[in-house]
């Protein structure tokens, strides 16, 4: 029996009717997959990335990692405006030297920072090491310099504390002072120190003491300890804390007045080796610490002279390279009698202006170039200029000059403007002076009494006076300072030199009168 034929015709179906195939496009099809194998693959990267992140907070509750912070306004202030501008927005926890030759202004600059923080009251313990045992400095000069630096409430007899014959404490010391310069025995005492602090940490937008977890520190600590903090946190007693200043702040002067113990047994010649091995072994032994603790140290340290060097700067600091390493920042302080802005008149390298304070008696200057090497913390090769105020109209030497110290610093933030006979202020809203002023005016809006001070800015046309001090510390805390820095360099870089202003500076040198000279 024959087969019957298949029909190799094709049977044609209407789209719209009831046996049409319900198949999709075969592009749709290719397209619906790709998105689903997507989909999928996203799935098991977000469960791969969550168990790796989850693997990684578990490793760091077990080895106890923890982050920390360095905001500016957790910093604390060099006591100078525009040396704070040159850092960055002042000094961060960690190591950090001022280095320079003979005759700088480093101790000074020291000085002021110690002063500094001993005027904020949220900061721990101050201390001055005094390696060279200078005897805590000139007490004259160091009251004056805490004066300038505005710690008026603080006499120089006091700083350190009193204590009676049988050595009970009668005033407690707001610097403690200590001048032992045996290597060694610093580093150990400052590694002690840390040990026994709390870390401070920054977690949760909140800052926290955190002490190691112990019954007998627990006891102590009591009700004060956050239960909720220590059971989510990566190990610890948590204690909340107001802010991050740090616990402690150490003036070391100077670096090379450390000697090594070794010195006394070692072959002499080897000096500078043994010298080096200290500071490298000591280092390691504080700086891991530092940033969780909240400790600032700055070093001074001097420059030492290679005339073998062939190349590049012959000068370097003391110590080895582990200083260099080890440090946070590196700040070079540099005498000079030429290049400072505004063309001051200089015989000898001192200049020599009318007195703001003393009628018809003249205060004597020299000028410091501050340069900064090396800052983790902040952008680096910052440059500006400290007017050292070597005396007084009445013969006192009084620190580095605030009045200079805010012209540098609304210069280089590009609040004021002009030539040094005729400065323009500019602090933006109401606050731009319809009328220019010489240096010496300048100069008596930082220092004259409250009643010229009040006098000189209605002549200016500002609404009410303004503490020009003050508000740059403000800005400098807030951040403000560092965007109106970056702003007027900017623009100073793309309007290039201005020949105008050169030409007006030679114009008007010679019209200065000796008050502003």
């Amino acid at each position: 029996m024959a087969r019957p034929k298949r029909s190799t015709s094709v049977e044609l179906v209407n789209e719209g009717s009831e046996d049409a195939p319900r198949k999709a496009p075969a592009v749709r099809t290719s397209k619906t997959r790709a998105i689903a194998l997507a989909k999928t693959e996203n799935k098991i990267e977000n469960m791969v990335r969550s168990m790796f992140t989850n693997s990684l907070k578990e490793v760091e509750r077990i080895v106890k990692l923890t982050d920390s912070s360095s905001v500016i306004a957790d910093r604390v202030s060099t006591g100078s405006a525009c040396l704070d501008l040159t850092l960055g927005g002042g000094l961060a926890p960690g190591f950090h030297q001022y280095s320079g030759e003979e005759a700088s202004g480093k101790t000074t600059g020291g000085l002021m920072f110690l002063a500094s923080a001993i005027r904020d009251t949220e900061i721990g313990s101050t201390v001055f090491f005094d390696a060279e045992n200078s005897g805590g400095a000139d007490p004259d000069y160091l009251e004056s310099v805490l004066r300038t630096s505005g710690a008026t409430d603080v006499k120089a007899s006091e700083v350190f504390g009193v204590k009676d014959s049988k050595g009970v404490t009668l005033v407690e010391p707001r610097i403690y002072y200590r001048d032992d310069n045996e290597g060694e025995k610093f580093f150990a005492w400052l590694a002690a120190i840390q040990r026994r602090m709390p870390d401070k940490r920054y977690v949760g937008g909140n800052w926290w003491y955190v002490y190691e977890n112990t019954q007998k520190i627990k006891a102590a600590l009591g009700d004060a300890v956050n239960v909720p903090m220590t059971r989510s946190a990566n190990g610890g007693l948590y204690v909340p804390a107001e802010h991050g200043k740090p616990q402690l702040v150490v003036l070391l002067d100077s670096l090379p007045a450390l000697l090594p113990e070794a010195a006394d047994e070692d072959d002499p010649s080897k000096g500078i080796a043994i010298m080096a091995r200290m500071f490298s072994t000591g280092m390691r032994a504080i700086k891991g610490r530092m940033r969780r603790k909240r400790v600032i140290l700055v070093g001074v340290n001097q420059l030492s002279t290679n005339p073998m060097q062939m190349y590049g700067p012959k000068d370097s600091e003391k110590g080895g390279n582990a200083l260099k390493y080890y440090s946070d920042s590196r700040t070079r302080f540099k005498a000079r009698s030429s290049g400072m802005p505004y063309n001051p008149t200089l015989e000898g390298g001192i200049q020599r202006e009318a007195s703001a304070e003393f009628d018809g008696r003249k205060d004597t200057y020299r000028y410091i170039h501050v340069r900064n090497n090396k800052n983790k913390l902040g952008k680096p090769y910052r440059e500006t200029w400290l007017r050292l105020w070597a005396e007084d109209g009445v013969g006192k030497a009084r620190g580095y000059d605030p009045a200079w110290d805010v012209l540098q610093y609304l210069t280089q933030t590009g609040q004021v403007s002009g030539v040094r006979a005729n400065l323009k202020i500019n602090l933006g809203g109401d606050y731009v002076a319809k009328r220019g002023l010489n240096i010496a005016d300048f100069k008596a809006l930082v220092l004259a009494d409250k009643t010229t001070r009040i006098e000189m800015f209605a002549k200016l046309g500002f609404p009410k006076p303004v503490d020009l001090r003050t508000m740059a510390f403000r800005q400098l805390a807030s951040g403000k300072a560092e965007d109106l820095y970056l702003q007027h360099a900017y623009a100073k870089k793309g309007k290039g030199d201005d020949d105008e202003d050169r030409s007006e500076e030679r114009r008007v040198g010679k019209e200065c009168s000796s008050a502003c000279r």
